[in-house]
Order: C-alpha cells, then structure tokens, then sequence
C-alpha cells in the first residue's frame, strides 16, 4: 500500500506463486523488506523462500524445497556475507539474499514441522534455534568447509523450549519461555540459569 493515501500499489498470492495450498495454521511469518525486496515464505517444492521487487512486486526468484512453518525470515551477516534465514519445517536453512542460492541447512524437524520462534543470532558465526512440542533448543555454529558452508551443532537440551514467542538474547544469556515458564541458559553452554 502507500504510505500516504492507502492505495493499493500491488498485491501477489504467495500461495499461488508457490503452487501450494496453506499450511496447517495458515501463513504466519511476516514478510521482510530488505534492499528493495520482499521476501516471503510460502515453503513447497522449488519455493520455499519467494523474493519480489518492493516497489512493484514483481516475482525475482524462488528457491528451496522445505517445508511451511511459522517464524518470519530474516537476514544477518554470518561469516562476513549477508545470510537470508528460514526457520522452516524442516530445520533453519540460509540463503543468499541476492540470487536465493541456498547456502546451507541444519535439520529441525518437530511434530507437524512446528518452528515458530525466531532464530536468535547470536555473533557473526552462530545461531540459536529452539522450538516447542517437547524439541528443545541447539546452538548452531556456522563454518567454511571446502569454500562451502557448514552448520554444525554446539550443543543441544531440553532447556528451552521456544513455542510461539522468540527468545532474546542479553549480556551472555537467552531468555525466553519455555513452553509456559520465563528461563534463563547460558548461551555458552546451554546451562539453566534459572526458571
């Protein structure tokens, strides 16, 4: 829409543009603005992340075969190169912002592929997933292997269990609900501080 007066300046079914039908609980996951583009993620084969020209919404690539969930996308600088992320319902899988290159994928998987909350960056080469349904949270370390990346896996518990809210990360620990209960860990190690 403008800003100014409300007109509709395009509109696109991502739906249709990824040749699926709505998932269990519908489309979620906020759309992101990012240098002139609108990323969307309708999940579905060859259209797991959907890309268009913010000013007029034309279609500039799809990409990934992955399962729908429920958290927004987002872009971070990993490694020193622009990450586009996708807590979709198969794991946390990155992309290229440019051109929608898939750059890796961690496997996640929870009942009815239910990843809602948001990743949680936590520097240049680490991330922290955590979702409900009895999952937990890992934190994920991002590496170069071969000129190709990597994510493997720092640690991984129970102790956190991230359903619908995003946790937030603050002087060295997350704290977020687990399930129902407001907890602390220890980034480093995963460690309940408190709940």
């Amino acid at each position: 829409l403008d800003a100014e007066t409300g007109a509709k300046s395009w509109t696109r079914d991502i739906l249709a543009d990824a040749s699926v039908r709505t998932s269990t609980w519908g489309v979620a996951a906020s759309p992101l603005v990012y240098k002139g583009r609108v990323y969307v993620v309708p999940g579905g084969e060859n259209a797991s992340v959907i890309s268009y020209d913010a000013a007029t919404g034309d279609l500039l690539w799809k990409s990934g075969s992955r399962k729908p969930a429920y958290a927004s996308p987002l872009v971070t600088t990993l490694l020193g190169t622009p990450h586009l992320l996708v807590f979709d319902g198969d794991g946390l899988s990155a992309y290229a912002p440019e051109d929608g290159t898939p750059l890796w994928h961690f496997p996640w998987e929870t009942d009815h592929h239910i990843n809602a909350g948001q990743p949680i960056v936590i520097d240049d080469e680490r991330v922290l997933i955590s979702s409900g349904y009895g999952r937990g949270c890992s934190l994920l370390k991002i590496k170069r292997s071969s000129g190709d990346y990597v994510a493997e896996q720092v640690w991984s518990n129970k102790n956190l269990k991230l359903k619908f809210s995003s946790g937030v990360l603050f002087g060295g620990s997350i704290y977020g609900l687990d399930d129902n209960i407001l907890t602390c860990l220890d980034v480093e190690t995963g460690e309940r501080r408190w709940k």
